[in-house]
C-alpha cells in the first residue's frame, strides 16, 4: 500500500519588506512560474488589467528579518493566464509564452523594453539559447519547432521528421544540445538533436510511459552528464484509484526510463513544479483540488533520494499555508545556495501573490521542515 509521511510546517510567518517600488499593481492576483538565471528569480505576476515581471536576487535577502528587495518589470504587452507562461530566463532575455493573443513576449532584464512578436500558431513552450538573442520554440498546433531572435523577432520554423505528427508541448535542452519534447496529452515524448536541423530536424521517439506528461526538468547524475526527470498524472476528474508518477530517464544505463509511483497525488499541470535539489530529492508542486487526495492537495511533495530504489516511494508532503489561509504554488525553483522557493498566490478572497522559501531543503527529513512565507502588500 502507498505510504504517505505528513510533515507540519513550522517559521510560516513574515511580512515582505524592503519592497523596491510601488506593487499596488501586482497586490490583488498572482505569481505564475519561476525561473532562475543565475543570479535573479523571475516569475511572471498577472492581473486583470496588468502583467508584471517580479525579480529579485536571493542573495540579497535577510533571513533575520524575512526581508527581500523586490523589483518590477512591467509588461508593454499584458498576458493573460490562460495557457501563457514565463517559459525560460537566460543570460538578458526573458521568454513568455502568450496565447490569447498567441505569440512570444521577450524582456531584456538590463533595460526593461519588452516586445511583443505575434504568431499564427500557439506556443508549447521557449528555452532560451544560452549567451545568445535566440530561443527555441515548439508549435501546439503543428508537428513543427522553431527558433526566434529577440532583437529582430525573425522566426526559422522546423518540420519534424520520422515521427507521427503530433501537437508539442514542454520543452528542456539538455548540455548536448539534444531537445527533449512532450508530446501534449499523450505518453509519449521526442528527442531532437538540434544541430542536425536543416530545413527539417529528425526527431526519435522516446518510450511509452504511464501517464501524459506535464513537466520536465533536467538534473545532473554521478556519470557527469544530465538526467530527464518528468511529472506524469492522468486526466483532470479522474479517478484517485489511477496513479500518477515522477518518471526519470536515465542516460547512465543504456538508457533506461524508472517511474515512481506517487499514488494520488496529483502534480500541477504547468511548467516550473519540479526541481531536483543539491543532493538528488525530488520535489513537485501539487494541485489544489483536482480530487486528489487530501493529504496532497496544495502541497510540496519531496521524493527523497534515499527512496529513489523504489518504485513507490515514501513521500514527504509539505503543505502550503493552512486549512485557515490555504496557499497554492504556481511554481518552483532553486537559487545558487540550493534554497528552495516558491511562487503562488493564496486561496481566498482577495487573491494575493506570496513567495515562500524553504532555506534548506535537504533538511527536512525529520517531522517538519521549514517554510518561510513572504506576503506582498501594496506599497
Amino acid at each position: 500500500m502507498k505510504k504517505y509521511l505528513s510533515k507540519k510546517i513550522i517559521g510560516v510567518c513574515c511580512l515582505l519588506i524592503g519592497l523596491s517600488i510601488n506593487l499596488s499593481a501586482v497586490a490583488d492576483g498572482l505569481l505564475y512560474n519561476f525561473s532562475y538565471d543565475g543570479t535573479n528569480l523571475w516569475t511572471l505576476g498577472i492581473v486583470p488589467s496588468a502583467s508584471n515581471l517580479i525579480y529579485f536576487n536571493p542573495a540579497t535577502c535577510s533571513y533575520s528579518n524575512f526581508s527581500c528587495t523586490i523589483s518590477v518589470l512591467p509588461l508593454t504587452y499584458p498576458i493573460s493566464t490562460a495557457g501563457s507562461k514565463l517559459s525560460s530566463v537566460t543570460n538578458n532575455y526573458v521568454w513568455m509564452a502568450s496565447q490569447s493573443p498567441r505569440g512570444i513576449t521577450v524582456a531584456k532584464s538590463s533595460t526593461g523594453i519588452n516586445q511583443f512578436y505575434p504568431t499564427s500558431f500557439s506556443i508549447g513552450d521557449i528555452v532560451g539559447i544560452p549567451n545568445s538573442s535566440f530561443a527555441w520554440f515548439t508549435e501546439t498546433t503543428t508537428n513543427k519547432i522553431g527558433i526566434i531572435d529577440a532583437s529582430s523577432g525573425a522566426i526559422t520554423e522546423y518540420t519534424l521528421t520520422g515521427v507521427p505528427s503530433s501537437v508539442l508541448g514542454r520543452m528542456v535542452i539538455d548540455s548536448s544540445g539534444t531537445a527533449w519534447i512532450a508530446i501534449a496529452n499523450s505518453n509519449q515524448f521526442y528527442k531532437v538533436t538540434l544541430s542536425s536541423c536543416n530545413g527539417t530536424c529528425s526527431a526519435s521517439l522516446g518510450p511509452n510511459i504511464s501517464r501524459p506528461i506535464f513537466d520536465m526538468v533536467l538534473a545532473p547524475n554521478s556519470g557527469g552528464t544530465q538526467d530527464l526527470w518528468v511529472t506524469e498524472r492522468p486526466p483532470t476528474g479522474s479517478l484517485l484509484t489511477i496513479p500518477s508518477y515522477i518518471g526519470r530517464f536515465s542516460t547512465l544505463t543504456n538508457p533506461q526510463f524508472t517511474e515512481y509511483n506517487i499514488g494520488s497525488c496529483r502534480p500541477l499541470q504547468i511548467n516550473h513544479s519540479i526541481v531536483v535539489d543539491g543532493t538528488g530529492n525530488i520535489w513537485f508542486l501539487t494541485t489544489p483540488s483536482d480530487n486528489s487526495a487530501a493529504t496532497c492537495q496544495s502541497s510540496v511533495v519531496e521524493i527523497p533520494y534515499t527512496q529513489l530504489s523504489n518504485s513507490n516511494p515514501l513521500l514527504n508532503i509539505y503543505p502550503l499555508g493552512t486549512p485557515a489561509a490555504p496557499l497554492q504554488g504556481t511554481g518552483i525553483a532553486l537559487d545558487s545556495t540550493n534554497t528552495l522557493w516558491i511562487a503562488g498566490y493564496n486561496l481566498n478572497a482577495p487573491i494575493n501573490p506570496i513567495l515562500l522559501n524553504i532555506p534548506n531543503p535537504s533538511a527536512c527529513v525529520s517531522d517538519n521542515c521549514k517554510i518561510n512565507t513572504y506576503t506582498i502588500k501594496k506599497g
